[in-house]
C-alpha cells in the first residue's frame, strides 16, 4: 500500500495536492487504484479513509487463506489489527514506530541456519499498550541496516516476514514508472471523479505494460 500525490488547479487557478491511495498486489505485481483521500480541497488522513474502505477491498478477492497487508507504519493501529486478526479478516505486516516502548513478553525459536532467516536476529511476542504483536528485529545482511518488524501473522519465518516488507518498496519503482514513463505528474481536475478515472487508467495502463513485458520475456 502506498499513496501518490499529483497538483491540480483549482477555480482561482492555484496549485492543490490531490491523493489517491494505491495497492501493489506482491504476488502479481500488478497495481490497483483504491480510493483518494483528497480532491475537492478536502484533506484526510489516509489511515481513516483506508480501514473504512478495507472490508469493500477484501470482498474483491476471493482467495481461501486471510490476506496479508504489508503498510507503512502510518497504518499501524495495534488494536484495530489485532481485531482484524481475531475475526479472520486480514493480517498486517509493518514496521515498529520510533516512539513506541514494547514489553517483550516470550522468545520464538527459529532456525539460525536456514538461509530464509539469514539477517533475523530476534523472533519475540511483545505487548503494546493495548494488545501483543509478533515482532522481528532484522538486520539487513548487505547494508548493515536494522529493522525492526510488526505483525499478526504467526505461520511464516521471521525471514519471510522481513522479505515481504521489504518487497513493499517495489511501490516507489511504481510510481516511478507513472511519473517518468507515463507522465503521470499532473492532476487531470480537483474533483473526486476526475482523480478516480486518472487514477484507474493509470492502474490499468501500468498493469498492461506489466502483462506484455512478461509475454515477451517467455
Amino acid at each position: 500500500l502506498a499513496h501518490a500525490g499529483q497538483a491540480a488547479r483549482d477555480r482561482k487557478g492555484e496549485f492543490i495536492s490531490v491523493g489517491f491511495l494505491y495497492g501493489l498486489c506482491l504476488h502479481s505485481g500488478l497495481q490497483r487504484s483504491l480510493v483518494p483521500f483528497q480532491v475537492d480541497g478536502v484533506r484526510r488522513h489516509e489511515w481513516p479513509v483506508f480501514k473504512q474502505r478495507l472490508p469493500h477491498w477484501l470482498r474483491q478477492d476471493r482467495g481461501t487463506k486471510v490476506p496479508i497487508v504489508v503498510g507503512d507504519p502510518a497504518y499501524l493501529d495495534v488494536l484495530h489489527w489485532s481485531e482484524q486478526k481475531r475475526t479472520r479478516q486480514v493480517l498486517i505486516i509493518t514496521r515498529e514506530k520510533e516512539n513506541m516502548k514494547p514489553t517483550v513478553i516470550t522468545q520464538h525459536a527459529y532456525d539460525p541456519a536456514d538461509p530464509g532467516n539469514r539477517g533475523v536476529e530476534a523472533d519475540e511476542m511483545a505487548g503494546y499498550t493495548s494488545a501483543y504483536l509478533r515482532r522481528i528485529v532484522y538486520r539487513d545482511p548487505a547494508s548493515g541496516e536494522r529493522f525492526v518488524f510488526l505483525t499478526t501473522e504467526d505461520s511464516l519465518r521471521p525471514g519471510v516476514i522481513a522479505l515481504l516488507y521489504l518487497l513493499r518498496w517495489k511501490i516507489e519503482k511504481v510510481f516511478d514508472v507513472f511519473k517518468n514513463k507515463l507522465h503521470q505528474q499532473k492532476a487531470w481536475a480537483n474533483g473526486g471523479t476526475a482523480a478516480a478515472t486518472q487514477a484507474h487508467l493509470t492502474a490499468l495502463t501500468h498493469n498492461l505494460l506489466t502483462l506484455l513485458l512478461v509475454t515477451l520475456e517467455q
